[in-house]
């Protein structure tokens, strides 16, 4: 509404008995909707951080619920230790699916290769949020947590011996290794992002002014 009574004064700056057109009307429409559109813009952004732990925790809660990921990771791991691990996995068999395309749960042949398939998880993971997020994933590069994913791994080994190891819990750790490294810088991401907006709102802003103006001083011209 505001911008509507500004463009009906801006032209009186230029011509005093100019009166109002079709055209003039939806330039004055035109700025109208763009201050609407970047009022909402500007604030929500202040809202950034909120829904970035959002989809945070929805892309963890998806990802754990996944049972095609977690077989394809789980392949791919496979890979990833047999290539590390030669003579360790030579006597492995390759995973093989379950009728519902799950995979039957193996034992690694040793503590490295556990730790490195684990780590795998957790790399798939980190991964899939670069897919999934790109901006988020824009403001802080994630980094495979191969060092928390260690830790974390040998504890579970400590409590569950011969057991195998959840990706869901490499999942989780690399969600919280993600949003550690990209809460710290959403605040300034969000003071950027509103000074861009700015910038542009006025640029868009330029344009029909700047031909409504024109028109006002065309008319005055004819007038003359």
């Amino acid at each position: 509404m505001a911008s509507w009574t500004v463009c009906g004064y801006y032209t009186k700056l230029w011509n005093l008995r100019y009166s109002m057109g079709a055209a003039h009307r939806i330039l004055r429409a035109t700025t109208a909707l763009l201050t609407f559109v970047f009022t909402i813009a500007y604030f929500s952004v202040g809202y950034m951080p909120q829904v970035a732990a959002v989809e945070l925790d929805r892309w963890k809660d998806h990802l754990q619920a996944d049972g095609s990921f977690a077989a394809n990771a789980f392949e791919t791991s496979y890979l990833v230790v047999k290539d590390l691990h030669p003579q360790q996995m030579a006597r492995m068999p390759a995973p093989v699916r379950n009728e519902d395309g799950t995979l039957r749960k193996v034992t690694w042949p040793d503590d490295a290769c556990e730790v490195d398939a684990a780590r795998s998880f957790a790399s798939q993971s980190t991964d899939n949020f670069r897919s999934a997020h790109p901006f988020l994933a824009k403001i802080a590069p994630p980094i495979t947590p191969n060092e928390q994913v260690y830790e974390d791994s040998r504890r579970f080994w400590q409590e569950n011996p011969g057991g195998f190891y959840p990706i869901q819990r490499a999942i989780e750790i690399a969600g919280a290794e993600i949003w550690k490294s990209l809460e710290p810088k959403l605040p300034a991401t969000a003071r950027r992002t509103r000074i861009i907006l700015v910038g542009s709102f006025l640029a868009a802003q330029m344009i029909p002014f700047s031909l409504i103006g024109y028109g006002a001083y065309k008319d005055l011209k004819v007038s003359v």
